[in-house]
């Protein structure tokens, strides 16, 4: 079985750089591409969702997708290790869950240069090709080093460097480049994700179907708090703000806080425990919730938590549009992560979900949470998709 994608091979610390700036690129044009990163190819490792960890570099190229860090990675296994014939095939069997999933338009399986055999044989699965990324000095190396079968699939190069340095005959064609004097080329690599287990306990609520776009990172990436999943309502009791992601299911994902007793436990916290929710999470707070016309027909109860009703906007991820208190003119909520990370607190009657949520944070919380490592992360990458130049677009 061949699946849509390409394949990028990280030829040295410095490939991150030009693979996140296209990859961003190729999101922000519509794209909807899953990362899959069989094998940390970076030993930092990052807290994580699931509380396995997951490597930085991971959560860069989740940022740029917009995707879960989370759901990045199928294997448990250090940076370096080879995985045996039982991670192999769980490898491959993830790679076809994805390829199989109506969610994403191609796959970029994101593998260390030193990868082998095994990652030789992942890459054949891709129908894309194989780029080489980092330094010219390190990709000339590994195409020195490559077989000639391995040769035979390889595009091109994304070089994190504006060209091919002192060598007269480039072994690939550029495909994309870094140019010269950018900061955020220099900032981007060395940005430590690593979480903090002495911060505020932040609980996520595991929704069965939380969605892709992973609206807790900003919080994962500062040092004020520490957040992992919580799957039973008594878990909640330990937390200083619970988290209710965005879900592509809002209906079902209701019954499951009902079924297991979520819902009673967030009114018994609500007004106690700061409560912050995102998109869709958001509606299922309210008194009730309906979807924009060509979506899905009905009026659904939600929790009640706030007299609110909300609208639902469809698309590839469901996200909350707007909403409004009773008798009270519609509030257009924000439906994605900004640079501001505005988003709202559940609220109470009279407050609008406009407020940006560090402010929220600092009332109930008496802290002033500092996000600036998700800002500089989300700028970085923004300003280098934009400059980074793509010399044959068609390659992607």
């Amino acid at each position: 079985m061949v699946y849509k994608g390409f394949t990028f091979l990280i030829c040295d610390e410095s490939g991150l750089v030009p693979l996140t700036a296209v990859l961003r690129r190729l999101t922000v044009g519509g794209e909807s591409i899953f990362p899959f990163v069989p094998v940390p190819f970076s030993p930092r490792m990052s807290h994580s969702l699931c509380g396995t960890g997951v490597p930085a570099d991971a959560f860069m190229l989740s940022l740029a997708c917009g995707v879960n860090a989370s759901h990045l990675m199928s294997l448990r296994i250090k940076a370096g290790t080879i995985p045996d014939s039982d991670s192999y095939e769980e490898a491959v069997c993830r790679l076809e869950d994805i390829a199989g999933s109506a969610e994403y338009d191609r796959i970029a399986l994101v593998l260390d240069a030193d990868c082998g055999e095994w990652g030789e044989e992942l890459a054949g699965m891709i129908c894309g090709g194989i780029f080489l990324c980092g330094g010219s000095a390190a990709v000339k190396t590994v195409w020195d080093e490559a077989s000639n079968e391995l040769k035979a699939i390889m595009k091109g190069a994304l070089l994190s460097e504006k060209n091919w340095s002192f060598l007269s005959k480039p072994p690939l064609p550029v495909i994309a480049s870094v140019p010269d004097n950018m900061p955020e080329a220099e900032i981007l690599p060395d940005l430590c994700i690593f979480g903090n287990s002495d911060g505020l306990k932040t609980g996520v609520i595991n929704l069965p179907s939380m969605a892709d776009c992973n609206d807790a990172v900003p919080f994962l990436m500062s040092m004020d708090f520490s957040t992992s999943l919580i799957y039973e309502p008594h878990e909640a009791d330990n937390c200083g703000i619970i988290i209710v992601p965005s879900s592509e299911n809002p209906k079902s994902d209701l019954l499951f806080l009902e079924k297991r007793g979520f819902d009673k436990k967030l009114r018994e916290l609500f007004g106690k425990t700061p409560i912050v929710a995102f998109g869709t999470g958001f509606s299922m707070m309210g008194t009730r919730f309906s979807f924009e016309s060509g979506t899905e027909s009905g009026i659904f109860s939600g929790l009640g938590l706030s007299d609110y009703e909300s609208v639902v906007r469809g698309g590839k991820r469901l996200a909350c549009s707007k909403f409004r208190f009773s008798g009270e003119k519609w509030l257009y909520h924000p439906i994605s992560i900004s640079e501001e990370f505005l988003y709202a607190g559940i609220p109470f009657h009279g407050e609008t979900a406009s407020e940006p949520v560090r402010n929220l944070l600092h009332m109930a919380l008496k802290i002033k949470p500092d996000f600036s490592e998700y800002i500089i992360a989300d700028r970085a990458l923004s300003v280098l998709a934009e400059r980074c130049m793509v010399k044959n677009n068609n390659m992607f």
